[in-house]
């Protein structure tokens, strides 16, 4: 069994993740959707927007202690899976797909190391250029 940092300093030496700032969070924050759809902890990105002048510095050091672990929290993996009609006949279940509700927190992590992989995917040229789906 690897854990991230393990992998990180022998298996791929240039994978270094920079810390996030506040700035970042915020920004982040900006782009979610303020939705009041929201994930088993019943907490809305509403809900954050509105409160983030008081929540973004605590996140900010949060996540980079996330990142100088390499662990991503197991609770923020948790989601609720929903059914969603996409038409047709209603007891027939094929007529349905699955809709994962995440904690807005996890949107939030999930975005940093989004930006953090495509940042190294880009700077090191791992996939070539007519690699341009699905990335």
């Amino acid at each position: 069994m690897y854990y991230v940092p393990q992998l990180s300093q022998d298996s791929f030496p240039n994978t270094k993740f920079k810390d996030t700032s506040t700035q970042e969070i915020e920004t982040i924050f900006k782009l979610l959707h303020g939705k009041n759809s929201c994930g088993y902890d019943e907490i809305s990105v509403k809900v954050l927007k509105f409160g983030a002048p008081f929540i973004i510095s605590p996140i900010n050091y949060i996540r980079n202690t996330v990142l100088l672990i390499g662990a991503f929290p197991s609770r923020l993996k948790y989601s609720e899976i929903k059914p969603l009609h996409k038409g047709g006949d209603v007891k027939n279940m094929t007529n349905y797909r699955p809709v994962l509700l995440l904690t807005s927190f996890s949107k939030i992590f999930g975005k940093v190391i989004y930006v953090r992989l495509l940042e190294n995917i880009n700077n090191n040229n791992i996939l070539v250029d007519e690699q341009f789906g699905f990335r």
